[in-house]
């Protein structure tokens, strides 16, 4: 049976925990890569940094978009 994956809604814990998955996942094969420079592993780590802040999203939350499309509806 065929899915059609732009139908397939996940919230927002299971896409966070996807997203450090992806991103631990980058890290273990990055390591084996050469050493980058100084100043791109002062960049790394400052975006690192900020990662761990909260801050707005830019994504609709799926509340959001329900709701947009239920006033497209009426």
């Amino acid at each position: 049976m065929a899915r059609d994956t732009a139908t397939i809604l996940i919230g927002e814990e299971h896409s966070s925990a996807i997203c450090a998955e992806i991103g631990d996942r980058l890290r273990i094969a990055l390591r084996e890569l050469a050493p980058v420079s100084p100043d791109l592993a002062r960049l790394i780590a400052r975006l690192g940094e900020l990662d761990e802040h909260d801050s707005p999203s830019i994504v609709p939350s799926i509340d959001e978009i329900s709701s947009a499309w239920v006033e497209l509806a009426d």
